[in-house]
């Protein structure tokens, strides 16, 4: 018996995406599938394996060391794993074992970057068929059943801008292999400071199309394509989607509801924003990341914009506190956890914008 049977880890749904899975293989004839987990950082960690070998990993899943789990963003291991429960108490963390990848095969794509290699997203267990605690996927997931059973369904679009930079010198050479490893070299893309302006989007459409067409050979549900105000600063917007896809789409890529977003804004900006950089965004006027924990309608200065009229069932809300370096699992679930505690105990919540600043520099600096 498989350890996806042995621990019931799949839906029926997956072990028809399963079957199917096998017969694209076959009949695309690729050569490598590609099985990788996100972990805390929101960092895509895997393992390559010959097709041959494909269907048998799926169900009695790939193993990967449990050190991978206990990383910083340096990737320097930090919790003494030789000491009782690896550091975490978790007695499985200990010894610098295994954990066990199971891919989900609904997440199953073909990559059009490199040749006749497929491509799946994994949940991650301990050997004793365990879900690991800390797999930000399985905490969005239970979020989702949670608010299931709360009689809601979760819907998000991605809107993720970025900066796409020429790579001029890698630093490859034995002076530049540090730990962590010296910033490569770049140039810029684009002067900036030209928003939406048609003459821009001329000078970069080479190197767009080549994401585009990428995107959607991935089945990725884009939008639109931006030249945004910084230099080399991009937007791509996505359609909504259901449930996890829109997490796992940007990992592939990298009333009362409102009330408890904002009630809980301060705490979740360790998951919406756990970068340096990220934090810098936040400054005073004119700042286009919102800096007051606060709801407006069509607004762009404001945590969360609200889009629509009453009875027309695409309005929506935006919540602009996110970096794109946030782990979307984090994020999502951390937002739907928040959302059932303010459908659950409604309040008051402040609309508008505010002349009330936060700290520019040091501890105090959290946003909100």
């Amino acid at each position: 018996m498989s350890f996806v049977d042995r621990h019931d880890l799949w839906s029926d749904d997956q072990r028809r995406a399963a079957s199917v899975v096998e017969r694209e293989i076959k009949r695309r004839k690729l050569e490598v599938i590609r099985f990788a987990f996100c972990d805390q950082h929101g960092v895509l960690r895997g393992k390559t394996l010959v097709a041959a070998e494909a269907a048998k990993a799926m169900r009695a899943g790939v193993t990967m060391t449990s050190t991978l789990l206990a990383k910083d963003t340096s990737h320097r291991t930090v919790f003494d794993v030789f000491s009782a429960g690896g550091g975490m108490g978790l007695d499985e963390m200990a010894g610098a074992g295994n954990f066990v990848m199971v891919a989900d095969p609904s997440t199953f794509r073909v990559l059009p970057w490199t040749n006749n290699t497929g491509w799946m997203l994994c949940d991650i267990y301990f050997p004793n068929g365990k879900p690991v605690p800390f797999s930000t996927r399985g905490l969005g997931r239970d979020a989702l059943r949670k608010l299931g059973q709360s009689g809601f369904d979760f819907f998000a679009g991605l809107e993720v801008e970025f900066q796409l930079f020429k790579l001029v010198d890698p630093k490859l050479s034995s002076d530049g292999l540090t730990w962590p490893a010296e910033a490569p070299a770049v140039e810029h893309t684009t002067h900036g400071f030209q928003y939406l302006t048609e003459s821009r989007f001329d000078q970069v459409d080479p190197i767009l199309e080549v994401l585009r067409k990428t995107m959607q050979a991935l089945g990725m549900p884009l939008l639109s394509l931006e030249v945004e105000l910084g230099p080399s600063q991009y937007e791509f917007t996505f359609a909504p989607e259901q449930g996890l896809s829109s997490a796992d789409t940007m990992v592939l890529f990298r009333s009362d509801y409102l009330a408890g977003l904002l009630a809980h804004a301060r705490a979740a900006a360790a998951f919406t924003t756990p970068t340096i950089n990220g934090y810098k965004r936040y400054h005073g006027i004119n700042s286009m990341a919102p800096i007051q924990a606060v709801w407006a309608k069509d607004n762009r200065g404001v945590m969360v914009r609200v889009l629509g009229e009453p009875g027309d069932p695409s309005t929506h809300l935006e919540n602009r506190v996110g970096e794109p370096l946030a782990n979307p699992y984090l994020y999502w679930s951390g937002g739907q956890r928040r959302v059932r505690d303010g459908l659950g105990t409604p309040g008051i919540f402040r609309s508008g914008v505010t002349t009330e600043m936060c700290p520019p520099r040091g501890r105090k600096a959290v946003p909100f």
